[in-house]
């Protein structure tokens, strides 16, 4: 159970930091084709202003309701067939 926990708290430390990046890129990718590209800092900026700093966690409930299960999951597989196989055995 604790090899689930850590794989789900892996995921959601990882999106902790990754989504307020995550968010400006995707702000940047959206920009219209006619418009001239903003830099990050521009969209960050921008953010900032209009929404505060929840502007850049916009998104982050739903990304942690699925990356908290599926990562969870992962890690507990791959340290269950890493103990069925023996392989825990050969590190130091």
């Amino acid at each position: 159970m604790s090899t689930f926990v850590s794989g789900g708290m892996a995921a959601f430390t990882y999106w902790a930091f990754g989504i307020p990046i995550d968010n400006v890129k995707n702000r940047i990718l959206s920009t219209p084709l006619s418009s001239p590209i903003p830099s990050a800092a521009q969209v960050a900026r921008h953010v900032y202003r209009t929404q505060g700093w929840q502007g850049f966690y916009a998104g982050f409930v739903p990304v942690v309701l699925r990356a908290f299960p599926v990562n969870a999951a992962a890690y507990f597989v791959y340290e269950s067939l890493m103990k069925t196989l023996g392989a825990e055995k050969t590190r130091s």
